[in-house]
């Protein structure tokens, strides 16, 4: 009787081996449920026996990590070539969001997906703000206060927008967008306002 799975890999090495079980869970995470995220499912969409993966990661939060990294390597160049622009998150950084969330449920240590993500921040960000407009004439400070609002804004829009539709509809969404357009556009004179200033962000507080 004829099967659909894929014939079995031998002899691949191993640093091959790795991308092909992170481009695996990349594609489980588009096709199945987050639930046969399981050694099993993976090995059996990857054609190998499931004791391949613990030969290529101590463990599935491991792969599931290396997965994780993988996703912020491409959604930042995906930023980085001009995808987005609007404050609306590129196709692949909604499923890295929802991805990074289930994981942290599954009992995945929040400083090892933290240290994921913040390994990639020194091309994340500067590309995020180039991209959205914001002007370098805004201090440090003001620019990572709202590339903390971008962030909180595109994340809100894949883990909480779909679930409270009445909160979070398209005209809102679309309003707050333009707000937070409007807010890049002043960056500069309210880093001024604010006392913001490159000298003083130490000790400067909100007014």
């Amino acid at each position: 009787m004829e099967t659909n799975k894929p014939q079995r890999r031998k002899n691949v090495p191993s640093s091959l081996m790795r991308e092909t079980l992170i481009d695996t869970v990349m594609g489980l995470i588009r096709t199945a449920p987050y639930s046969e995220l399981n050694a099993r499912r993976i090995a059996d969409e990857a054609g190998v026996d499931s004791k391949t993966i613990f030969r290529c990661f101590p463990t599935l939060h491991d792969l599931y990590l290396a997965t994780l990294a993988e996703m912020h390597r491409r959604v930042v160049l995906q930023i980085a070539e001009g995808e987005g622009g609007d404050i609306r998150p590129v196709a692949m950084a909604e499923e890295m969001t929802r991805f990074a969330v289930w994981m942290s449920l599954t009992g995945v240590a929040g400083s090892a997906i933290n240290e994921v993500n913040n390994g990639g921040d020194s091309a994340l960000k500067p590309f995020s703000l180039d991209l959205i407009g914001v002007d370098n004439a805004a201090s440090a400070r003001a620019r990572d206060a709202f590339y903390c609002l971008m962030i909180s804004f595109l994340t809100a829009q894949v883990t909480v927008a779909p679930l409270q539709t009445n909160v979070f509809s398209p005209e809102t969404l679309s309003d707050v967008t333009t707000l937070l357009l409007a807010l890049s556009e002043q960056l500069p004179t309210l880093t001024e306002t604010l006392g913001w200033s490159t000298d003083n962000q130490a000790s400067a507080s909100p007014r």
